[in-house]
């Protein structure tokens, strides 16, 4: 009954953090797009900067990277749920899980906004040149090993193993596949 108990007051306690954790991050967050987004977004407007208006209304570069920095606000907040606190280990599992696949992704997409706001800016800017060498096809090759580095990050820290392990593991997979169907062309 007691261990019940137990259970019942970290839980809470572990509540009320995750509460303190989420409301304690939304005055941080209007102060970052108050301060740095909206007088980064005016600058660009009111200098006559038509492509780069145009590029921040098209593309959501400042909603992935607030997302990022939640993400990395999240990641700080890892410490203060520390294994040896509470004992349902399995909630800390669960939230670490959910933080880095939330911060990959958010990461990932910032970067493939990133990428797409170039190549347009590119495709805007550089007319002539474009015509003459087309850069998108190199764009795109971009956006997927952007896509394959993030998947394969994401994966090894899930699954725990350090990342030259993952390689070699899959390594190892191509290897034998390719022993196997050696004689199938």
């Amino acid at each position: 009954m007691q261990y019940l108990m137990d259970l019942y007051r970290t839980s809470s306690t572990e509540i009320i953090m995750l509460f303190v954790m989420l409301v304690s991050i939304i005055p941080l967050v209007f102060l970052i797009k108050k301060l740095i987004f909206v007088p980064v977004k005016n600058y660009l407007t009111r200098h006559h900067y038509e492509d780069y208006e145009r590029v921040l209304k098209k593309y959501p570069i400042f909603r992935y990277l607030l997302h990022s920095l939640l993400g990395i606000y999240f990641i700080s907040w890892g410490n203060i749920f520390h294994p040896s606190s509470f004992k349902a280990h399995i909630l800390l599992g669960i939230k670490d899980t959910i933080v880095i696949l939330y911060v990959s992704l958010s990461f990932t997409m910032l970067l493939l906004t990133l990428i797409d706001a170039g190549a347009d800016l590119y495709h805007n800017r550089i007319k002539t040149f474009a015509k003459k060498a087309p850069l998108s096809l190199y764009f795109q090759i971009l956006k997927i090993f952007v896509m394959i580095i993030s998947a394969m990050i994401t994966i090894s820290y899930l699954l725990n193993i350090s990342l030259s392990a993952f390689l070699t593991s899959l390594g190892a997979a191509a290897a034998l596949l390719t022993f196997i169907f050696k004689d199938t062309s």
